[in-house]
This record gives structure tokens, sequence and C-alpha cells, in this order.
């Protein structure tokens, strides 16, 4: 594949990082999260990582990692 990266975008906390990705005149968001264990911190985490997504609404975003939710 021939892509290019094209933005950097890393979390202060080291929580996230956000790539843009140009392929085949396509912009391809990738994200790869490490959320908190600790269920107060995970809203404000995901409401921080919303407001950066947000601008990447129209674009195709891939979210992996690990979402820290437990199921008990």
């Amino acid at each position: 594949m021939n892509f290019k990266v094209e933005t950097v975008i890393p979390d202060e906390q080291g929580r996230f990082i956000i790539l843009t990705l140009s392929l085949e005149e396509k912009v391809i968001v990738l994200v790869n999260i490490y959320a908190t264990n600790d269920v107060a911190q995970q809203v404000a985490f995901f409401k921080r990582l919303n407001q950066q997504l947000e601008e990447f609404a129209k674009d195709t975003i891939v979210i992996g990692g690990d979402f820290n939710c437990a199921l008990t």
C-alpha cells in the first residue's frame, strides 16, 4: 500500500495517538488508545478524545487499542 502520513496528534498524557493518512486520494484516520481503568477518568478521557476526533467527522476513522472496559 502506498500511503503518506499527513499528521500525527499525540495525547499529552500518552493515552492516544491519532494519525491521518493519505491513501489513494482518501483520508484515513487511525487512532490507537489506552484508556484509563478508573471510570471517572474514562469519562474525561473519552470526551477529550471525541473533541480531538470532531475535526475528522467526514473522514474514515479506525479506532483500536485498550478501552479498559471491564464487564464486571
